[in-house]
């Protein structure tokens, strides 16, 4: 039987030749598949040449491109498992980070109206009652060395853990409000200043006290590295997580504008008589920040023998009030190491604008005496206000500025 083409279902025959699929034994004219006559020879002389059809050709492309194709969606797929499972990881891990956080400010808030007190003596025998009568007895006369005006009528102590040897167990005040914990911390730089061994902090949380450990670690850990000129900045009586060197702030000017804001926000707000913005409990961030900032600077500056100055000065023409001064300084007489000189002037002219202008000044000198990077400011009260800084609202409500042109009571210092 003769064989026939394919493509165009004819006989072939030794006039019209043609060849066999060598995979679907398919026969085809060789001009039906554009084999001419010398590629012809060459599959029919050539031993063990194979032809392959058109069709045949195509399936094993087909497959070949198959089989790429599911490796890649294989591989899709098996990314997007993987994506997915660590997307309900971070979904997971997210519940877990803010449920922690919830905790974490719930803890603080329970503990704000709290402070710990140590090296309190301790009474020894006695029952428990009589021993917390004493403690709370010890509490109240601490109290009011350092603030003789405080109201402490409601307050709780409790002893954490037990005394051991020459060391007592600290004593937990928990305080009817976050106020007087306010007072007794802006106070508490008296009991050094007596020479007391009596030390009082914060009731922190377990979380901020893990935090504290490790900055303090860093801190030595840099100094013990030549590193002589860090602090630890605290914002709102906890550690910010960042410890600052002199050459810091002196070479960073973002940071040099936020600290003197802060500082002269502070300074700002107990001049002009604002001690409520300061006190009450929906007191702005804004004041809290600054508040804290001053107090920390105050400490530092004790602490490594700065002297502090505070002048009030009134000129008087025909038996009036001129100009009314204030003037704060804080100043190191010391030149043999790297020191912060500030100096401050308030000045209140009563008969022309009747205006607080403010006057600042900052120098760091270097261990050669030498004066650089000096920051001067002037600017008068009414234009901070203006500016949006500050909660004007709060401030002319709780002071005596009623509106600007400032009008201000004059008081002495």
């Amino acid at each position: 039987m003769a064989s026939v083409c394919t493509k165009c279902t004819q006989n072939i025959n030794t006039k019209s030749p043609g060849l066999q699929c060598g995979f679907c034994s398919s026969f085809f004219h060789a001009k039906c598949v554009s084999i001419n006559k010398e590629q012809l020879a060459t599959f029919l002389d050539v031993q063990g040449s194979i032809y392959k059809c058109e069709n045949c050709r195509l399936k094993n492309v087909g497959c070949a491109t198959c089989s790429t194709m599911m490796d890649a969606i294989n591989n899709l797929q098996a990314t997007i498992k993987s994506l997915q499972s660590e997307i309900q990881t971070m979904k997971r891990k997210d519940s877990e980070s803010m449920e922690a956080v919830i905790q974490e400010i719930a803890d603080r808030q329970k503990r704000q109206n709290n402070l710990i007190f140590y090296n309190v003596p301790e009474q020894q025998g006695g029952n428990t009652a009589g021993r917390r009568a004493t403690d709370s007895e010890n509490i109240v006369d601490i109290l009011r060395k350092i603030v003789p005006d405080i109201p402490i009528e409601n307050f709780k102590t409790n002893r954490l853990g037990k005394s051991s040897g020459d060391k007592t167990a600290p004593i937990k005040v928990e305080f009817s409000s976050k106020e007087i914990v306010f007072t007794v911390l802006k106070n508490k730089y008296k009991l050094k200043q007596n020479d007391s061994p009596i030390q009082i902090s914060t009731d922190k949380t377990t979380l901020e006290r893990q935090h504290f450990k490790a900055i303090i670690q860093e801190l030595k850990q840099r100094q013990e590295n030549g590193e002589d000129d860090l602090f630890i900045k605290y914002i709102n009586d906890s550690v910010s997580g960042s410890i600052l060197g002199l050459s810091d702030i002196t070479d960073n000017k973002a940071i040099w504008k936020m600290l003197v804001a802060e500082f002269l926000g502070t300074l700002i707000l107990v001049y002009v008589g604002c001690g409520s913005c300061v006190t009450v409990g929906t007191a702005p961030t804004y004041v809290q920040i600054a508040l804290t900032f001053g107090l920390t600077v105050a400490s530092l500056v004790q602490e490594n023998n700065y002297y502090f100055r505070h002048e009030y000065a009134k000129l008087v023409g025909e038996n009036k009030s001129v100009l009314n001064l204030t003037y704060f300084s804080f100043y190191k007489f010391n030149r043999t190491t790297g020191a912060l000189n500030i100096s401050l002037l308030l000045a209140e002219d009563v008969t022309i604008k009747n205006d607080v202008s403010i006057a600042f000044d900052a120098y760091i000198f270097l261990n050669n005496g030498y004066r650089k990077s000096p920051i001067n400011f002037k600017t008068n009260v009414c234009e901070i206000l203006k500016s949006g800084l500050y909660d004007a609202s709060r401030i002319f409500q709780d002071s005596d500025i009623k509106q600007c042109p400032v009008k201000k009571v004059i008081r002495n210092t």
